[in-house]
């Protein structure tokens, strides 16, 4: 039973937290910006997220999804 939530609680939860704590950083960031009226190197803090994401989040969701794989085909 410990082999099905492995994935999910081990792997895809906090990949799917940190995920969705750099959305709301750009969120919060971009409102910021758009109150003051000033975008103006918003690009580079879209640039940090995105390369986060794909160093971090991303590496997680695969290693879920490869560790979800060997685990259900070795329960056939």
């Amino acid at each position: 039973m410990i082999e099905a939530v492995l994935p999910h609680g081990g792997i895809e939860i906090p990949a799917l937290v940190i995920s969705t704590v750099y959305g709301l950083w750009l969120g919060v960031m971009f409102a910021r910006r758009i109150g003051q009226r000033d975008l103006e190197g918003a690009g580079g803090r879209v640039r940090q997220a995105v390369t986060m994401y794909f160093k971090v989040a991303f590496p997680l969701f695969i290693l879920a999804a490869l560790v979800e794989t060997v685990l259900i085909t070795s329960m056939r």
